[in-house]
């Protein structure tokens, strides 16, 4: 069995959103960065997001601007320049994804609008959200019994397998890798460790170490495997799981309908529902991928009985298209963080670093070029001496397999459809 030692300043585990924002980012510091997936690009949080970029109006609802509102404020306009600008030496091009939406709206019974109408004339959020008046509601809300106040938020819906597409196109063979029972890999070093060592096993029985002073974790769920990794119990992570509700028009219907960018408020500052609309890959049909509450709430609760739920909620608030025939699923997400007191989600995103290693967690999508800019930020912090390898051929990797991209949650063969 033939070794060949390789270095690398940075390795990154796990290709989400928040692993490709920041191998760009570390690449555009003239960082030489890989990043190792197991599964499919974006399996897990990333796919399962309603690809809503937030701008963290959502956390201002109660009249108060929240830590979490303040952070996100400036990332839809993050992401519109990578979508529109292919020029722009530090943001990645994004400009072959596709844009859902170039906003959503927020349906808020009356109940709810005093105070939240006051709070959205303020200078703080008042280029982020318009009020509607009834003629200039979106076309969806048509013939519903909807009663109370429309607004739109400067908030982008995005095609999620389309933005990895977009990523993986910019990322050259060698710097991504897939790892799985022919192509293994293993950490051989421990954390306090000058230097991380990751083995890849190939098939032919010969191996790669590479050495890295950075080895950082972006995989969510899988940054749990590091309170092994790391021998620590101080290292606690949390889940919070949601149980998304699917529901999927036929093609004839699909035509018809119109499509749903919004949350939908009753007298609680929380979404009863967030909605957003996509459509199957392959049969172009309209599907309605249902978030909120009713997701939150939707873990305590079987398929079923989640089904029975978001019917009669979809009766309530979009009577229309719950009338109308459609086949119904649902889907688990784990949304992993560091441990919370309360559980609660992080305000911000988070990163811990621990020797050669690095934690982190975006806690949103939206979040992702902010955690990628803050880990860089503070690696630049740190002047590196690389130990002498054997060997360091850059084409050595320039062959080994890549991830594809993750299929929709809707797209995904293994989903159970009721009618």
């Amino acid at each position: 069995m033939n070794t060949t030692k390789i270095q690398r300043d940075v390795v990154i585990i796990g290709a989400g959103m928040a692993g490709l924002w920041l191998h760009f980012r570390l690449k555009q510091l003239g960082l030489q960065s890989i990043i190792i997936e197991n599964q499919h690009l974006g399996t897990g949080q990333t796919i399962a997001s309603q690809g809503i970029i937030h701008g963290g109006t959502k956390y201002t609802l109660t009249g108060k601007i929240t830590h979490a509102a303040q952070t996100l404020t400036d990332m839809p306009q993050t992401w519109r320049h990578a979508l529109q600008n292919s020029d722009s030496p530090i943001l990645p091009d994004l400009t072959s994804a596709r844009i859902l939406a170039p906003h959503q709206f927020l349906c808020s019974a009356a109940s709810l609008t005093s105070k939240f109408t006051a709070f959205a004339a303020g200078k703080v959020i008042q280029s982020r959200v318009t009020a509607l008046r009834k003629q200039e509601w979106p076309k969806f809300l048509d013939h519903q019994t909807f009663a109370g106040n429309v607004y739109q938020l400067d908030e982008p819906i995005l095609d999620i397998p389309s933005i990895l597409d977009a990523f993986l196109q910019q990322i050259p063979n060698g710097e991504i890798l897939l790892v799985n029972p022919q192509n293994s890999f293993q950490i051989t070093s421990q954390s306090h460790d000058p230097q991380a060592v990751i083995r890849l096993q190939k098939k032919d029985g010969n191996t790669i170490d590479i050495h890295t002073p950075h080895l950082i974790f972006t995989a969510g769920v899988g940054n749990e495997q590091l309170k092994t990794i790391l021998q620590d119990e101080s290292f606690q992570t949390q889940r919070r799981p949601l149980q998304m509700t699917i529901v999927r028009f036929t093609q004839a219907i699909s035509k018809q309908l119109k499509p749903i960018y919004s949350h939908f408020l009753g007298s609680t500052a929380l979404p009863r529902a967030t909605i957003t609309t996509h459509y199957t890959k392959h049969t172009d049909q309209l599907v309605l991928y249902i978030g909120g509450e009713i997701a939150e709430t939707g873990i305590r609760r079987g398929r079923a009985a989640q089904i029975q739920a978001t019917r009669k909620l979809l009766k309530q608030i979009l009577p229309d298209y719950a009338d109308q025939p459609a086949e119904w699923a649902t889907y688990h997400v784990d949304r992993a963080e560091p441990l919370q007191p309360g559980m609660l989600r992080p305000d911000n995103a988070v990163f811990t670093e621990h020797g050669n290693i690095i934690a982190a967690w975006p806690t949103k999508m939206a979040l992702a070029p902010y955690l990628a800019n803050e880990i860089a930020s503070h690696l630049k912090t740190k002047k590196e001496s690389h130990p002498v390898v054997e060997h360091d051929p850059q084409n050595i990797l320039q062959h080994w397999p890549r991830p594809k991209v993750a299929s929709a949650p809707w797209d995904q063969e293994e989903l159970q459809w009721t009618s």
